[in-house]
């Protein structure tokens, strides 16, 4: 995790030169949005004051940059992951990197990290800026959308600490752990 602060502008170039890049425009808010494999996909729903991205990636393993060009931000940025779970997915901004699991048996324990530049990373809970609010979806009827082959979805809130600072782009990497 400590090359991290250097690898992160090599991987955000890296991601834009190798995605299929999408624009979001609603009510005058635009971002920019790359995936590194061609089938994975995102889309997005726009309201007053929430952005929801759905994820859909046919390999269950993927990544992605986001670049917010929105002022302000909207209240809430929501992840939508349409996979079967989530064994890991690691949301990075600036030096910031917040790693989410979810237990794939039993109560489907939600377990949060948190390594802030250098650092190591260290457990963090529900009270902390940087948690990211995780809800299961699952069982719901199956999604009519290509590429998502699954009953239910993760949703994964950005945390307040990003909501609130200045950074723009932020870029998450995924892992279902029913690949």
């Amino acid at each position: 995790m400590r090359r991290l602060g250097v690898l992160f502008p090599t991987c955000l170039l890296l991601a834009a030169s190798l995605a299929a890049c999408g624009m979001l425009a609603a009510d005058g808010k635009l971002a920019v949005v790359a995936v590194a494999r061609d089938d994975d996909r995102i889309t997005w729903a726009v309201s007053e004051d929430r952005v929801r991205f759905d994820i859909y990636s046919t390999s269950g393993i993927g990544r992605a940059t986001v670049h917010m060009v929105a002022d302000p931000y909207p209240a809430q940025i929501v992840l939508r992951f349409h996979l079967r779970g989530l064994e890991e997915l690691r949301f990075v901004y600036q030096t910031t990197v917040i790693s989410v699991a979810v237990a794939s048996i039993g109560e489907r324990a939600v377990h949060q990290q948190v390594a802030l530049g250098e650092g190591e990373a260290q457990t963090i809970a529900p009270d902390s800026p940087y948690w990211m609010k995780t809800t299961l979806g699952m069982d719901q009827p199956p999604s009519s959308n290509p590429g998502s082959s699954i009953d239910g979805y993760v949703d994964v809130e950005l945390p307040s600490n990003f909501l609130q600072g200045e950074e723009t782009t932020f870029s998450i990497a995924w892992i279902d752990f029913f690949r």
